[in-house]
């Protein structure tokens, strides 16, 4: 558990690193709140596939598990370690940078194997015995398990966004593409989690069409399956700004 808390941790400063980077090192675009936030959506995470994978596995694991990181969970804990960083950085960078954040991502995780120092063990045992002392690493490799590259965190990203949105009701004539899969992901996480989300983009890239279906399916025990019947129910309340707008009247 320990390792892995160091290893989150440092796949988060890498994930802050980068995305300052990317917007050409101004500090204000990733704050401590990020961090707050990326920790908030792992524990959602680790609570939903416990409450929907754990109960229904062979062998049976709940969130304490997983918390511990139990060789049992690491597969998902895997999964939820990388859809909060996806959640909280990959989202907002484009298509070129995601790539390059993932490599940085995998980069970060191999110097994470790499041993920090030497030291031997067994000198005792040798000066009164005899025999050579062991020359190991003081502090090796760390969650080898995770086995963090590119592809792979593209790959998970993918599958469990898609997981998600199959629950949800496209209705007839409506393409599930990359934008869509996307907006509706994203949207569905923010409101489980209370979660503001400012969902930006051109005409045409499927921000009002999400919100709807978010709106259509999220109906709480109305809802058509059970996956979405233990969701709470969504209501959408509409304002449109104008230069004259106040927080204080969208409030009203």
């Amino acid at each position: 558990f320990v390792d892995f808390v160091e290893v989150f941790a440092g796949l988060i400063c890498t994930s802050q690193e980068f995305v300052r980077k990317y917007y050409k090192g101004e500090r204000s675009v990733v704050s401590l709140r990020d961090v707050a936030r990326c920790v908030k959506v792992f524990r959602w995470f680790g609570e939903h596939f416990a409450n929907y994978v754990g109960k229904n596995a062979v062998e049976k694991w709940d969130a304490g598990d997983f918390f511990n990181v139990k060789p049992v969970t690491r597969d998902y804990v895997r999964s939820a370690m990388i859809m909060s960083l996806a959640y909280c950085f990959h989202a907002r960078l484009d298509r070129s940078a995601r790539k390059a954040y993932g490599v940085a991502l995998q980069r970060s995780w191999e110097k994470m194997q790499e041993p920090i120092g030497y030291e031997e063990i067994g000198t005792l045992y040798a000066a009164l015995f005899g025999g050579t002392p062991q020359t190991v690493p003081k502090y090796g490799p760390r969650c080898t398990w995770l086995e963090l590259n590119a592809g792979r965190f593209a790959s998970i990203v993918n599958d469990v966004m898609r997981g998600f949105v199959s629950n949800l009701k496209l209705g007839k004539g409506i393409a599930l593409n990359e934008a869509l899969l996307e907006n509706l992901f994203m949207i569905m996480i923010s409101v489980l989690n209370r979660i503001p989300i400012f969902v930006v983009g051109k005409p045409g890239t499927s921000k009002s069409l999400a919100m709807g279906l978010i709106q259509a399916n999220m109906n709480g025990e109305a809802s058509e399956n059970a996956f979405l019947r233990s969701l709470p129910a969504v209501e959408i309340f509409s304002y449109q700004c104008s230069p004259l707008s106040t927080s204080a009247g969208i409030q009203q």
